[in-house]
Formats: structure tokens, C-alpha cells, sequence
């Protein structure tokens, strides 16, 4: 079974353990996966080869819910 991938990957799981373990210069890894330099960067500095989300782990966190909860206290 392959991987899904959504439309603006770039990359495969095998692909970013590939650049992670290359000695090859960033500028030859671009070229050879067709990626941009700072595609290569990344990958190279993260810790692992699964791709991370965008999003905070918890969309209830943060700086935006704290007007809520005030909201919340005095309305109750």
C-alpha cells in the first residue's frame, strides 16, 4: 500500500529519510528530488522523518482562548 500524500506534499517518507542520511550538498539534493534547497534544509535539521502538522497540538491553547475564559467567568 503507498502513501497518501495531500496536494502540496513534495516529499515521500522515504525520500526525507534519504536526504536525512545523504552526505550530498543541499544544492545536489534539490535537484536530485526535484525539491527546493530549503525543502533539503528542513529535513536535514529535523529529528525524525515523519512529517509534522502544522497546528498547534491543542486548538483550544493559546493566546486566543484567554478572552473566552474571561468571558466565560463573568457570564457565569
Amino acid at each position: 500500500m503507498g502513501q497518501v500524500l495531500h496536494s502540496c506534499a513534495t516529499t515521500t517518507h522515504a525520500v526525507r529519510k534519504a536526504i536525512q542520511r545523504s552526505q550530498a550538498s543541499v544544492a545536489e539534493l534539490a535537484e536530485q528530488y526535484g525539491v527546493n534547497q530549503k525543502t533539503v534544509r528542513k529535513w536535514r535539521t529535523r529529528a525524525s522523518g515523519a512529517a509534522g502538522g502544522q497546528r498547534k497540538a491543542s486548538p483550544t491553547s493559546g493566546a486566543k482562548t484567554w478572552p473566552w475564559r474571561c468571558f466565560a467567568t463573568l457570564r457565569d
